[in-house]
């Protein structure tokens, strides 16, 4: 990972944004960024809240485009990689009453460019212990299940970049 003279502030039509109940200025979010990390390196970022960590994870996934500066996975821009954004963790919940998370699992390693698709989601499901819940609909998960849920989607990826979000609160 190459981070170089990152800058990112959002784009709003008006000077301010209401954000968690709280009103916070337009003002640039992460100015002047700069850090490279090797393969296989295991990092952890620390600060309080809205501070841009988040944003900071969006940044690396490509789901967000730098202000200013750049950001490089393996040489490439995080968005043209194929499944850069499928490494991001969070305690989102995956709202799908229609279908269980086996299903969820499923369609989703149908898209990777994985041999056999099922056997991925089996072998992934019985490495974090899905198996107690796999069959039931994600909205009958616990936050801890939805996680690891979460987890399951990214390890069945060949992406290059795991991000975890905010999700060790959930694990105490």
């Amino acid at each position: 990972i190459e981070v170089h003279k990152l800058n990112f502030h959002y784009t709003l039509s008006q000077k301010r944004a209401l954000f968690r109940n709280k009103e916070i200025s337009a003002s640039p979010i992460l100015r002047d960024i700069n850090f490279q990390l090797p393969q296989g390196a295991h990092v952890t970022l620390f600060g309080k809240e809205a501070t841009g960590k988040t944003t900071l994870l969006n940044l690396l996934s490509g789901k967000l485009k730098p202000s200013q500066g750049y950001v490089r996975i393996n040489g490439k821009k995080p968005e043209l990689i194929k499944d850069a954004s499928s490494g991001y963790v969070s305690a989102t919940k995956i709202s799908n009453q229609k279908e269980t998370c086996s299903e969820i699992l499923l369609a989703h390693a149908k898209t990777q460019p994985i041999p056999d698709p099922a056997s991925r989601v089996s072998f992934i499901s019985d490495l974090l212990k899905l198996t107690s819940f796999v069959h039931r609909s994600p909205d009958t998960l616990s936050t801890t299940q939805q996680i690891r849920m979460n987890i399951a989607r990214a390890a069945i990826c060949d992406t290059p970049l795991v991000l975890f979000d905010n999700i060790t609160d959930h694990f105490r």
